[in-house]
């Protein structure tokens, strides 16, 4: 059982809001609450944004105070969070600060199915906090009394657009939902998806599943292996209170599935994936924060390889950490990872790849003409 959009509008907190638009998400999951305090599209916003890991079962509190006057901008701000998987909205405030919800931005929230609740007109005593507090406490008492939340998660994810049925999408769920952070490992201890709670956490993730583990008196650590050929292992790391056995348990089946049925992507959108891409985008900031994330010193980056072609595009993730493994004794560790249809390969090792580039070269030809 979760909580949906039919069960919060029935929430005394609620009381006498009227449906707007999108009708069809009431049947949509809700697991947390957000607040769109600025609504302005600007270049601060956008920047915002690009760091905001929406999650797909949020709704949004919001008054259009700063866009009371633009309707363009309303219907910029209803496009956006619907692209980044919003539920919708609660407009509170109406007949205050916006006089009427424009016809405009009703059309377009019922093209992209997005909910639009307006709180009842006309009411200053209206508060958010009354919303989020209430909305909140029937999210907490429906996970407590029903902790079978595998199938789920797994559910939720399915039906989201393509791009954001995967591995990260199941561990930021899982770590919002239960107050966890969450790190699954490739057989070559890299970091492949990381979920960390909060977010602005900074967790030393090889440390604490190598021989350096931190005292474990005051948290909660675990460390499984997954998958038929336990070639994945999955950190879980909780900070406040104990986590019990059917919730750990939980966990490892919903991850478990999720690598059954997304496991060949994994590392499309994985941290080092992310990193790759902001170093050929030439996001020095980016790629900075990115590497400090997965524990790299972007300056001792020594050498970049492109492998492309039509073979390599069809590879999956077996094949990419196969490959790495394959050519780490020619340049040392390295960072194999998708960049669009590409395989690029960044080497950490000082003179790898010209000490041993005949060697090199010839294992790359036999990759490049190989179809795998």
């Amino acid at each position: 059982m979760s909580i949906t959009m039919q069960d919060v509008l029935k929430l005394s907190a609620l009381k006498g809001c009227q449906i707007l638009a999108g009708q069809s998400a009431l049947q949509k999951t809700v697991a947390s609450v957000s607040v769109l305090e600025y609504s302005k599209p600007t270049i601060v916003q956008s920047e915002i944004y690009q760091h905001i890991r929406f999650s797909n079962d949020e709704i949004v509190l919001t008054a259009f105070a700063n866009v009371r006057d633009d309707v363009a901008a309303q219907c910029r701000n209803i496009e956006t969070l619907a692209a980044a998987g919003e539920i919708g909205i609660i407009l509170f405030y109406v007949g205050i600060i916006i006089p009427e919800v424009d016809p405009a931005v009703i059309d377009l929230a019922n093209r992209l199915n997005f909910l639009i609740v307006m709180m009842p007109k006309n009411a200053p005593e209206l508060t958010y906090s009354s919303v989020i507090s209430e909305i909140l406490f029937s999210v907490y008492n429906d996970q407590i009394t029903n902790p079978n939340f595998s199938s789920e998660i797994v559910e939720k994810v399915s039906k989201m657009p393509k791009s954001r049925r995967n591995l990260n999408t199941v561990l930021r769920l899982l770590s919002d939902q239960l107050k966890v952070s969450l790190a699954l490992v490739d057989a070559r201890k890299n970091l492949v998806c990381v979920e960390n709670w909060p977010r602005t956490n900074q967790i030393n993730w090889l440390d604490w599943m190598g021989d350096n583990q931190p005292d474990l008196s005051e948290v909660s650590f675990y460390q499984d292996k997954l998958g038929s050929s336990e070639e994945w292992q999955l950190a879980i790391l909780k900070e406040q209170g104990q986590m019990t056995q059917l919730i750990h348990q939980r966990i490892l089946e919903t991850v478990r599935i999720a690598l059954n049925l997304w496991g060949e992507d994994v590392s499309r959108d994985s941290p080092t994936a992310q990193l790759i891409s902001a170093i050929m985008q030439a996001r020095y900031q980016r790629a900075m924060q990115l590497a400090k994330q997965c524990h790299l010193n972007i300056h001792n980056f020594t050498t970049l390889l492109i492998l492309n072609g039509r073979a390599v595009s069809m590879w999956s993730q077996r094949d990419i950490r196969q490959f790495a493994a394959d050519i780490e004794p020619f340049i040392g560790p390295c960072l194999c990872e998708y960049y669009h249809d590409d395989i690029v390969v960044i080497t950490t090792t000082k003179n790898a790849v010209s000490d041993e580039r005949e060697a090199l070269q010839q294992h790359l030809e036999s990759y490049r003409s190989s179809s795998r």
